[in-house]
């Protein structure tokens, strides 16, 4: 294990910290955003709805592209864009204006992920994958976190707005990503050699049919669970039990704090089940304490522990590099983990 190693995965660490903190900020301000505007709830979700669908064009578009010109460049694109447009959320003049604008980071940030799971997959052994991938993915809850330590600390005095305009700081990042990270051994090996076609249409040819919709089926359940559960969150503490902006963001963090848990752990339990056990466990665990937390968890000394509980079950998420990285070669790898 090289200091090199070390610094990948805490560059590809802190890309995905800051793709979760600008995504997660519309969580934490999803209340104030919809007084300002005048939404209703179904309007504040078609909002989140918005920024996903860029999301996921934003994986169809960056994933076949980081296997054309590199790894570390889409990083590079991708942090800065999905951090412009996050800063430029704060100049909302109507609805639609925001709307663009968390499409816009939607579709840059949805990229950034896939470029560097694919970079410490070609950068760390294999024996060490699980354990790396459940580290990165911690990235995730970290940013959840620090965006509701952000919106705690500055909307109360300063509005949503001035949060959104935190939102530009990761773009500091890039310097770093050029100074310090350089293509992987593996990816620059297949520069040289014969090209092969890269789009996504090649993951659904032969071999790489039935993976591919398989991988396609698994990353749906999960992200379908998480963020009918995650996007509400803050909001529904705020609105339906009454809390404070400061309570509200709090609770959202212990809940996250679970999460990194769970990210974690996976890691480790993959390593010695295997895949589909681990998954069947944690999503089973999921589908327990979700409900409990909606309808049952409605004092303190209930939320804690099934709010808890309920961030460690979403610990699958850990899987969707570990096994997505394994599922295709050099030059399909960003574009399939990507879709």
């Amino acid at each position: 294990i090289t200091r090199y190693m070390w610094m990948v995965l805490f560059v590809a660490l802190c890309g995905y910290i800051f793709d979760a903190f600008e995504v997660m900020l519309y969580s934490n301000a999803l209340v104030d955003i919809k007084k300002e505007f005048s939404f209703n709830f179904a309007g504040s979700g078609t909002v989140m709805t918005l920024s996903l669908l860029g999301y996921a064009i934003g994986g169809m578009f960056w994933g076949p592209l980081t296997d054309k010109i590199g790894r570390i460049r889409v990083m590079i694109y991708t942090v800065l864009g999905y951090a412009a447009f996050t800063g430029l959320t704060a100049l909302s003049w109507n609805a639609m204006s925001l709307i663009c604008f968390r499409f816009l980071m939607g579709f840059f940030a949805g990229g950034e992920w896939a470029a560097g799971a694919a970079l410490i997959t070609e950068t760390w052994p294999p024996k060490y994958r699980g354990k790396v991938m459940a580290v990165m993915q911690c990235g995730w809850p970290i940013g959840a976190i620090l965006a509701s330590l952000v919106y705690a600390g500055v909307a109360p005095t300063w509005g949503w707005r001035w949060v959104f305009v935190s939102g530009i700081l990761p773009a500091l990042l890039v310097f770093w990503i050029r100074m310090s990270l350089k293509e992987s051994e593996r990816f620059v090996e297949y520069k040289k050699s014969e090209q092969k076609p890269v789009s996504w249409v090649e993951i659904f040819k032969g071999k790489y049919l039935k993976r591919t919709i398989m991988y396609i089926l698994i990353s749906f359940i999960g992200l379908l669970g998480y963020w009918c559960i995650m996007s509400w969150i803050p909001s529904m503490l705020r609105a339906d039990r009454g809390m404070t902006i400061f309570a509200s963001s709090m609770w959202f963090i212990i809940i996250n704090v679970g999460c990194m848990i769970g990210y974690l752990t996976f890691g480790v339990v993959a390593d010695r089940l295997g895949r589909r056990p681990t998954f069947t466990i944690y999503w089973l665990a999921a589908m327990v304490f979700a409900p409990l937390f909606a309808f049952y968890a409605l004092s303190p000394a209930v939320m804690l522990p099934v709010g808890f509980c309920l961030g460690i079950s979403m610990g699958y998420f850990s899987g969707y590099p570990m096994y997505g990285s394994e599922l295709w070669p050099t030059w399909l790898r960003a574009t399939g983990m990507g879709i």
